[in-house]
């Protein structure tokens, strides 16, 4: 992978309709734009005949992985809640929340992204892979210690094409972006101290194929999102530490965790679990690790609260 490789996204106004790229990530291992065709054989052919296959239908992914930066990831970070609503005169505030399903049929507040993928190639005809009505059929991010935070994207879109890089990008500083060391957690309200935290969002997207065309229609939700994690830490006593969360596990308790990362210049991106109950194994003593305590979680959509929301606080107007 070069090391000029990035991508640029844009939000559309019509679903599958390429508009200009917007804002720009630097994207690592792991990031790729792919463009997937399906074909069926004919039964009236023999396998090997090159007349005996007929393409069934067509669509583009994205993979990206980014490296999570105080500012400038605004429409990224729509694009995965559903959501966003800005206020304030500096510092800012830009609310993104996720209630629901973003794509539905009746509700469908963020239309696609057109998402291009800049290569550091020598052959300018492949300087680029360009995905129109992309939409985000899940997301996620951990922080560690000894890992740089990044939000992993993952995209299903109308197609994607090879074509000449078309912007010169710009990228948010060193001094915008996370850091591990900058996050803090709370459980109902009491700080605890943890090593790890990892979180995944499952939008239940499904591919459709109407009559009349090869390529897939804007995909739907067909469930509620799904929102799960963990978190891991030292095995200790008092509010919220060991025995009370293997308590709260024990009694199917609902809680609220908060995880926030505070960056220089009153930058800050505030994670909000309104409702999380402990699931999956207990979050007992991990063996051969007597003092070391895994949880995982699922975030539930409760009355009242919001399954998953995010407060990003910065020196930048709007999204």
């Amino acid at each position: 992978m070069g090391y000029n490789q990035f991508a640029g996204i844009g939000k559309e106004t019509t679903w599958g309709t390429a508009v200009a790229r917007s804002q720009f990530f630097r994207i690592f291992d792991g990031s790729v734009l792919d463009h997937e065709i399906q074909q069926t054989p004919r039964t009236q052919f023999r396998s090997r005949d090159p007349e005996g296959l007929f393409k069934t239908r067509e669509l583009g992914r994205a993979t990206l992985k980014v490296p999570m930066a105080y500012n400038g990831m605004g429409k990224l970070w729509e694009a995965c809640f559903g959501k966003v609503v800005d206020a304030g005169a500096g510092p800012y505030t830009h609310s993104f929340t996720s209630e629901a399903n973003p794509y539905t049929r009746t509700s469908a507040p963020l239309i696609g992204l057109t998402v291009e993928e800049f290569l550091d190639l020598p052959d300018a005809s492949l300087e680029s892979m360009r995905m129109t009505g992309g939409r985000v059929t899940g997301f996620g991010f951990e922080f560690r210690p000894d890992v740089e935070p990044m939000l992993d994207v993952s995209l299903i879109g109308k197609q994607t094409t090879q074509v000449v890089k078309t912007a010169s990008p710009t990228f948010p500083t060193d001094a915008d972006l996370v850091h591990p060391a900058q996050v803090t957690m709370t459980l109902d309200g009491t700080a605890i101290v943890c090593d790890s935290f990892a979180v995944r969002v499952n939008n239940n997207l499904r591919e459709r194929v109407p009559l009349g065309t090869q390529f897939v229609d804007a995909a739907l939700g067909q469930g509620k999102r799904e929102v799960t994690g963990s978190f891991s830490r030292d095995w200790t006593t008092g509010t919220k530490q060991g025995k009370a969360v293997w308590d709260a596990f024990l009694a199917g308790t609902d809680m609220a965790l908060i995880v926030i990362a505070t960056g220089p210049s009153s930058q800050v991106l505030q994670f909000e679990l309104g409702t999380i109950r402990i699931t999956g194994k207990a979050p007992a003593p991990v063996e051969g690790e007597f003092n070391r305590q895994e949880v995982e979680f699922t975030a539930l959509d409760d009355s009242g609260t919001t399954i998953f929301k995010l407060t990003e606080t910065n020196n930048v107007a709007t999204t």
